[in-house]
């Protein structure tokens, strides 16, 4: 998490009109903040004080009726079957 180059990178990512791109980044944030993971407390605080949480938060709230990439990702997270 040294990078911080890349975590702003991601942020713009998450914000781009490409929802691949958004769901791409925030997929990579999410395994970033693991619990299960070695540093996921550190990673989960420095992605947190950068904004990330409120970046997420507001992905939540779109308007895109289309587009519902809070439901792709959880869709994406779920164990095969």
């Amino acid at each position: 998490m040294s990078d911080e180059g890349l975590l702003r990178k991601l942020m713009e990512y998450m914000m781009h009109d490409s929802v691949k791109l958004q769901m791409s980044s925030t997929y990579t944030i999410s395994n970033l903040v693991w619990h299960t993971e070695d540093g996921a407390v550190e990673r989960q605080t420095k992605l947190r004080d950068m904004g990330v949480q409120k970046l997420l938060q507001s992905l939540l709230t779109t308007s895109d009726t289309d587009v519902n990439l809070f439901e792709r990702l959880v869709q994406s997270h779920r164990p095969l079957s």
